[in-house]
C-alpha cells in the first residue's frame, strides 16, 4: 500500500471538498407570485408577502438579477425557469399581462439579489419582488426607470436545514480554492525549476565532456 504523504492527503482532501463544493452550487429556489384585483402575492418557502398593485394589465413580465464581482468561483444568480400562467393556461412569459395571473420563476444559486419585474403597460415603473440570498429575505420594491426604487415590505428567507446546509458550506469553502490554487502554482514553479536546473546541469556537463575529448 502506497504511503498516504502529506501532499496526497491534500489532493484527497481538495477532491472531497470539490465534491462537496459542487453539491453546494446545485441549490434553487422558487418563488410564486399572484396578482388579483390590483393586489400582488408573493410565496417563498410557504411565507407570504402582499402589496397593492393596480393597473398591470396588458403590462410586461421581467426579471432582474444583480451582476457583482465575486471572489472564488462562484458562479452568479440565474433564473433557470420563468412561468406565466392565468385561470388555469400557461401563457409565454413575454406575453402581456392579463388583469388576473400567476407568475413562476426558479431561481438558481441565489448568491447575489434577483426578482421578478411587474410593470405597468406603456411604463417603466412597477413592483418587483427580491429574493436577497445574502440578506437572507425576499422583499417588495417599487420599479422606476428602469431600476430598484424604494422597498415596501418583506419576509425571510426560511430555508430548509438542506439548503441552509448547502449555503453554510459554501461560505466555508469558498477560501479553500484560493488555497489550493497557490499550492498549484507553487508545484509548477517547484517542477519547472527542477527542469530548468536538470538542462542547466546537462548542458554543464556536455560541455565538460566536450572540453576534455579536445584535450
Amino acid at each position: 500500500m502506497r504511503r498516504l504523504t502529506p501532499l496526497r492527503f491534500f489532493w484527497l482532501a481538495s477532491l472531497g471538498l470539490a465534491l462537496v463544493y459542487g453539491w453546494t452550487l446545485t441549490e434553487r429556489l422558487t418563488v410564486t407570485v399572484s396578482v388579483a384585483d390590483g393586489r400582488c402575492t408573493a410565496v417563498l418557502y410557504d411565507r407570504t408577502s402582499a402589496i397593492d398593485c393596480p393597473g398591470l394589465g396588458s403590462g410586461a413580465l421581467l426579471t432582474y438579477a444583480e451582476r457583482q464581482p465575486v471572489a472564488g468561483f462562484v458562479p452568479q444568480a440565474a433564473w433557470q425557469v420563468v412561468e406565466l400562467s392565468a385561470f388555469g393556461e400557461a401563457l409565454p412569459p413575454t406575453a402581456p399581462l392579463p388583469t388576473r395571473f400567476e407568475a413562476t420563476g426558479r431561481l438558481a444559486r441565489p448568491y447575489q439579489p434577483a426578482g421578478l419585474i411587474f410593470q405597468r403597460p406603456g411604463e417603466t415603473s412597477g413592483w418587483a419582488f427580491v429574493i436577497d440570498g445574502p440578506q437572507r429575505r425576499g422583499v417588495w420594491w417599487t420599479w422606476r426607470e428602469g431600476a430598484l426604487g424604494e422597498p415596501l415590505r418583506g419576509i425571510p428567507l426560511d430555508r430548509p436545514l438542506t439548503v441552509q446546509a448547502q449555503a453554510f458550506a459554501r461560505q466555508l469553502l469558498r477560501g479553500w480554492w484560493g488555497a489550493v490554487g497557490l499550492v498549484v502554482v507553487g508545484l509548477g514553479l517547484r517542477v519547472i525549476g527542477n527542469r530548468v536546473g536538470r538542462w542547466r546541469k546537462g548542458g554543464i556537463g556536455e560541455q565538460i565532456q566536450k572540453d576534455q575529448s579536445g584535450d
